[in-house]
């Protein structure tokens, strides 16, 4: 909002959150069932009339809602989320990637809304105002690649080709919070975003079939934001095991411009190399299956 003004209005019913209280639902019973535990029969009829009633509610003709009830056809990328979840209520995302490639998929994350819609902005500048007007009509998000990937691979889509595709992100030396909306080259907003490298790395793993690809090879500077470098590091490594992955983190730290960097090894299946400095991101694929 901007004062009264509600630049994206979310009035009536939102597909993401559907699609999201669509998987609460369901990992309650899964948790249930691993526990042991009897689920309230209340759940069971709740998750059984959003899986009858989601598609007619949200998918119209072949056009997506971005918002029922009023009615918003806005194309944005919301709706990615009903096939993305671990629990998706909607499985046929296929028949509606075409769309999203052509109007809100670019190089360094997907667009917020489609360029066809009058209510999209090229550019994030300007003043406040102006600046939160673009901020989800048109403004690229990089996040928004994790849903995308996942999507993706469940509908057929091949890893390699994906991530070919999204090669210049991953190779940026720090990945930002958003780009402008046309010709998304230049980062802005937030220079190194946290929810941006989360859905990077964890959708790079998706399924198990990119679990032998390394995105660790950005540069983390331990002094920034409070020693994000340092405690960032710290985090890969305890989750290590749970990526396949081997991180070491010596007690060693270069100058490299303004910040000192982690100088660190990457084990992976066998394969290894040490940086300092930001990597290439395909120099670290190995043993790749397509």
């Amino acid at each position: 909002n901007f004062g009264n003004r509600a630049m994206t209005p979310r009035i009536g019913l939102p597909v993401e959150i559907n699609a999201l209280w669509y998987n609460s639902i369901s990992t309650i019973e899964y948790f249930d069932k691993e526990l042991g535990l009897k689920t309230e029969t209340g759940i069971y009829d709740i998750k059984e009339s959003l899986e009858n009633r989601f598609s007619d509610k949200f998918f119209n003709n072949g056009k997506v809602l971005d918002v029922a009830d009023p009615d918003d056809f806005s194309f944005r990328p919301n709706f990615i989320f009903a096939f993305s979840l671990p629990f998706p209520v909607m499985h046929n995302f296929i028949e509606f990637k075409k769309n999203v490639d052509e109007e809100l998929l670019t190089p360094y994350g997907l667009r917020t809304l489609s360029p066809k819609d009058p209510k999209f902005e090229s550019k994030y500048e300007g003043d406040w105002y102006s600046r939160d007007k673009a901020y989800h009509n048109g403004t690229v998000w990089p996040w928004l690649v994790g849903p995308y990937i996942t999507s993706s691979i469940k509908a057929g889509e091949k890893p390699k080709k994906i991530l070919r595709y999204f090669r210049a992100l991953f190779n940026l030396t720090y990945v930002p919070e958003i780009f402008d909306g046309e010709n998304p080259k230049e980062p802005t907003g937030c220079i190194i975003q946290a929810w941006s490298y989360g859905e990077l790395l964890g959708h790079s793993f998706e399924d198990g079939r990119m679990k032998n690809i390394a995105v660790l090879g950005w540069e983390l500077p331990p002094v920034f934001s409070g020693g994000l470098g340092i405690h960032t590091m710290n985090l890969f490594t305890k989750l290590s095991n749970l990526l396949n992955i081997t991180i070491y983190v010596p007690d060693i730290v270069m100058s490299a411009g303004q910040y000192p960097f982690n100088v660190f090894t990457i084990n992976l299946s066998g394969y290894e190399n040490s940086y300092g400095r930001s990597i290439e991101f395909f120099d670290l694929v190995k043993n790749y299956n397509d």
